[in-house]
């Protein structure tokens, strides 16, 4: 008989490669375009992809574990300039790494102690995520991303099972990813208060030491430090508007989670662990991603989505009984209706509507898809008010003194 893991990891299996191909089909995604759209976001020509420009840039060339993984692979199974072996080995990792950050994500949150259906729902939503659902679709730009986001969890699962070995493994690992894994070793400096600081020192020292080494070692050209924040202080309504998408309706549950400490009492020293660096983390993430990147590439602030999960998903399994409650009333059916009618009529009229409002742009990006995307997070959040409602009037209630009769 197969165990409920297997299960679940193959179902979850099915669900990756479905969303991969929705988004590369159907929502403007290069992946399983031509050679000349794999050729524009790496910066190669059509006919020699392999040539990889990008790669040479900054800060694209001290993140080489995904390129030498994609070009040794095409060493190994293909002579040199075999253009087409090289779009199919990109195309390939691109999705195993897909899959491994959904699969790391799902043990994750069964280490936090969720149980196979709860670990299901968490991995569904990272699914569903724009910098997911849309991640290969401008101005997302994914390319090592998938992998950066499975060596995150696996590094937390490491942290969380005491593997200090594998941990510090997979934080070096990250940092020749992206250099935005050292939050690795920030959460372990700070919030792995059972162990001792010289030793967490040590260890959360090596990451950032072979950080430093690449930025001296790598000669590339320079770049603009300064440009993601001017960008964004010059464009702060769609910093507003691409922070809400990145997380929409999650973002609530997570403050709430973190505010409200969901995650004292009788909750697991592991999911503690979240809730504890949970502000730190996001105070990080936004400082860094509003000074060095872009809020557009929703995938920086992606980088939170572990925490996001994790504790909206012990927010709700903590009032799961009040949220039915409240999704099973006639007055929260009436409502959700209305949310329905209410956005696809903005649905329909915006996306016949949309390019006179706004400016085209030089590159190509896929407004109709984005609209929807968008329209359809609201949607959502709007669906999920109901309940977040009714989990706060609950705690103000009992914080003036109700008692359940």
């Amino acid at each position: 008989m197969i165990n409920p893991t297997s299960k679940t990891v193959a179902l979850l299996t099915l669900l990756t490669l479905l969303i991969f191909y929705i988004s590369n089909t159907y929502m403007g995604g290069y992946l399983l375009g031509s050679y000349e759209d794999v050729g524009h976001e790496i910066k190669a020509p059509a006919g020699a992809l392999y040539t990889w420009h990008l790669t040479a840039e900054s800060p694209y060339a001290y993140r080489v574990l995904f390129p030498a993984i994609v070009k040794g692979s095409w060493h190994m199974v293909a002579g040199n300039q075999d253009n087409e072996a090289f779009f199919l080995i990109y195309q390939g990792w691109s999705l195993v790494f897909m899959l491994s950050a959904v699969l790391s994500l799902f043990f994750l949150l069964k280490t936090l102690g969720f149980t196979h259906a709860w670990s299901f729902l968490g991995s569904v939503f990272f699914l569903a995520s724009p910098p997911v659902l849309l991640a290969y679709t401008l101005p997302v730009h994914t390319r090592e991303d998938m992998l950066g986001y499975t060596l995150l969890c696996l590094g937390l699962l490491c942290l969380l099972r005491r593997s200090l070995l594998l941990f510090l493994l997979t934080a070096i690992l990250g940092v020749l990813c992206r250099e935005t894994l050292l939050v690795l070793s920030f959460v372990f400096l700070f919030f792995s208060h059972d162990i001792k600081l010289p030793y967490r020192a040590a260890i959360a020292s090596v990451p950032v030491a072979l950080w430093l080494a690449l930025r001296l070692s790598i000669d590339s050209p320079p770049y603009d430090l300064w440009e993601g924040l001017q960008w964004n202080l010059a464009n702060m309504e769609q910093v507003i508007g691409f922070s809400f998408i990145t997380f929409h309706g999650m973002w609530v549950p997570l403050f709430y989670g973190i505010l409200e400490k969901q995650g004292a009492g009788k909750s697991s020293q592991r999911v503690q662990l979240f809730y504890q660096s949970g502000l730190a983390i996001f105070i990080l993430i936004v400082a860094t991603t509003f000074v060095g990147g872009i809020f557009n590439e929703i995938r920086l602030l992606f980088l939170l989505f572990p925490w996001v999960i994790a504790i909206s998903l012990h927010v709700f399994w903590r009032n799961r009984k009040l949220i039915v409650r409240t999704m099973q009333s006639t007055r929260y059916k009436v409502y959700s209706l209305m949310c329905l009618l209410l956005c696809s009529a903005a649905g329909v009229y915006m996306l016949d509507q949309y390019q006179k409002f706004l400016e085209p742009s030089r590159y190509a990006i896929r407004f109709d898809v984005w609209i929807a995307a968008t329209l359809f997070y609201v949607c959502v959040t709007m669906l999920a008010l109901p309940a977040y409602i009714s989990i706060f009037r609950h705690k103000a209630l009992f914080a003036d003194g109700y008692t359940k009769h």
